[in-house]
């Protein structure tokens, strides 16, 4: 199913905002709109005119397209990343017990209960 044009604008102007580290508010003065006329752009309410995409993409100092392109998905990004911190990863420990931690490595490793 293809995205509204408007959802793709939202995103990517947030993402462009968040990459570059300006804060949102900034961009909104960058560009020169009424405070009220962006927030509906960033949250898909708005259509924007093509003029309205070239003074985002000055704001943002990109190409115009960037702006009109979703980002790809990145590849093995299956699902949401709360699942992939959950599954656990189980590694041996240097004195041969295996022990289990979370795949994004948080530090909590858990030894595995043995019969012992």
């Amino acid at each position: 199913m293809a995205r509204r044009l408007e959802d793709v604008l939202a995103q990517r102007v947030r993402e462009l905002a968040s990459q570059k580290t300006l804060p949102i508010s900034h961009v909104a003065d960058r560009c020169g709109l009424a405070h009220s006329y962006f927030w509906r752009i960033l949250t898909a309410k708005a259509s924007a005119t093509l003029g309205v995409v070239q003074r985002l993409a000055d704001a943002l100092e990109v190409d115009p397209i960037e702006l009109l392109v979703a980002s790809p998905v990145k590849a093995g990004a299956e699902g949401h990343r709360h699942d992939q911190e959950r599954r656990p990863v189980v590694e041996p420990k240097a004195s041969g017990k295996v022990h289990r931690r979370s795949a994004a490595g948080s530090g909590r490793d858990r030894k595995q209960k043995s019969g012992t």
